[in-house]
């Protein structure tokens, strides 16, 4: 049995963070442990979204616009899942059937060389980097390894481990092993 304290919980509502950057590596992309620590109600309040309760959205986003192989924009948001920054200017079909399940999906316009991916999740916080487990700890002075260290050990809470985008390709590969033999 676990049992989870959450500190900074707001009533009812997914909660989401909401920035955006407008190149590569600016605060919203890079900036690990400010998102962490928003997440968990130490500071930073203002890149905490309540997305159903006050704009009756039910997803968390996360859109990245490329245009020449560089990032022209990065945006972590509340979404209705049909909705989104590029749904006016330039029609993207397979971005507009995207679902929940925080897998990211991209488009291309060959045309004009750009490129939108799109994520779309359903829990709180679930468009923020994943705190590290709690044995170890994330200095916020080496970004890349806490972030990675979080997407290979913090998995989601409350999601089954079996449903983590890393463990499922693997125990579909290992149950075919044993199919097959």
């Amino acid at each position: 049995m676990f049992l989870t304290l959450d500190v900074f919980s707001p009533p009812g509502g997914l909660r989401c963070i909401q920035c955006v950057d407008q190149k590569e590596g600016q605060p919203c992309q890079s900036d690990y442990m400010k998102l962490v620590n928003a997440t968990k109600g130490l500071g930073h309040e203002y890149l905490v979204k309540n997305c159903s309760e006050e704009y009756n959205q039910t997803f968390c986003m996360i859109e990245t616009y490329y245009s020449g192989g560089e990032v022209k924009s990065f945006m972590r948001d509340c979404s209705d899942g049909k909705t989104f920054s590029f749904t006016d200017e330039v029609k993207f079909p397979r971005l507009l059937q995207v679902k929940g399940d925080n897998f990211t999906t991209c488009s291309y316009r060959l045309t004009a060389n750009f490129h939108v991916c799109l994520s779309l999740c359903e829990s709180d916080f679930c468009n923020a980097p994943r705190a590290p487990p709690p044995n170890e700890t994330c200095n916020g002075t080496d970004n890349a390894t806490c972030s990675a260290r979080s997407l290979v050990l913090g998995f989601l809470p409350g999601v089954p481990l079996f449903s983590h985008v890393f463990v499922l390709p693997l125990l579909a590969f290992a149950l075919s092993l044993l199919v097959v033999n």
